[in-house]
């Protein structure tokens, strides 16, 4: 299947089966004293509109999404979206560069937390891990209104 095909499958498939599920189970985390976090693998574009609705605190995006395209589709908050491969495979300079990147982009506006863009392996290395670390304290904080 390609990409464009599996994305309209994946838009399908979250216009019908998943909302009223994602929406009790973030009506519940709430009535708890909780915040919900929904995260959806993949390029969530075309259905950031329908994850809005399920009343979720914060969207955790995936590395293959633009955050400065995000940030213009809503204004929930939204965590993400370095690339966990690149995490555990590329330089801790490349890791370095890419993380002030997005943040560079992601807080423009505030409702941004720094991210992993999916699950990180164990395989990760800690100089990847520590780049990361690095430049989200370089790059991440923002003045109010920025």
């Amino acid at each position: 299947m390609d990409k464009a095909a599996c994305i309209s499958a994946m838009e399908n498939a979250a216009r019908t089966a998943p909302l009223p599920y994602e929406t009790r189970l973030v009506s519940a985390i709430h009535e708890n004293g909780g915040r919900a976090i929904t995260h959806i693998c993949g390029d969530i574009h075309g259905i950031v509109e329908l994850i809005t609705r399920n009343g979720s605190d914060i969207i955790d995006f995936d590395h293959l999404c633009d955050v400065s395209r995000l940030k213009t589709q809503t204004d929930k908050v939204l965590r993400g979206n370095i690339d966990p491969s690149l995490l555990a495979n590329g330089t801790p300079q490349e890791v370095y560069d890419q993380t002030a990147k997005v943040v560079q982009e992601g807080k423009k506006g505030g409702n941004f937390i720094l991210g992993s863009g999916c699950e990180v392996t164990a395989t990760t290395p800690p100089e990847n891990l520590k780049a990361f670390v690095q430049a989200g304290r370089d790059f991440g904080k923002c003045s109010k209104g920025v």
